[in-house]
């Protein structure tokens, strides 16, 4: 049985529901594993974007990892200048590559898992059940 008509999301006109619509249901119902996903992707977006950079990539290749990291992956470059900063300021001179690269991908998965689940609350309080 159908639910009523005010519950059902309103469907574009080729019958399904559109891309804003769906990617804010996903993110109301499943943050963690949004963020997680978009922190492997920054991750991986800011690790190419400096390998490149020693190897001379295209500028195009800069502009594209450049607006995914200062929007979407901005919790995760967040999380990454700040263990950089934390880590230059101590009086030892710094940690090893490893303990640094493991703080790096804690603090960012920490600040991004933080920011879907905020976002998550903000929709679903903003919206209700209409995202879902």
């Amino acid at each position: 049985m159908d639910p009523p008509r005010s519950t059902r999301q309103p469907l574009r006109p080729e019958g399904r529901p559109s891309l804003g619509r769906a990617l804010m249901g996903l993110l109301v119902r499943r943050p963690g594993t949004l963020a997680a996903l978009t922190w492997v992707v920054s991750l991986v977006a800011g690790a190419s974007a400096l390998v490149l950079a020693d190897f001379g990539g295209p500028p195009w290749v800069f502009l594209a990892l450049g607006l995914w990291l200062f929007t979407v992956g901005l919790p995760t470059l967040a999380g990454t200048l700040l263990v950089a900063y934390l880590t230059g300021v101590l009086p030892s001179g710094g940690l090893p590559l490893g303990p640094a690269l493991f703080l790096i991908a804690a603090a960012s998965l920490v600040l991004q898992s933080l920011a879907f689940f905020a976002a998550s609350r903000l929709l679903a309080r903003r919206f209700g059940e209409r995202t879902a």
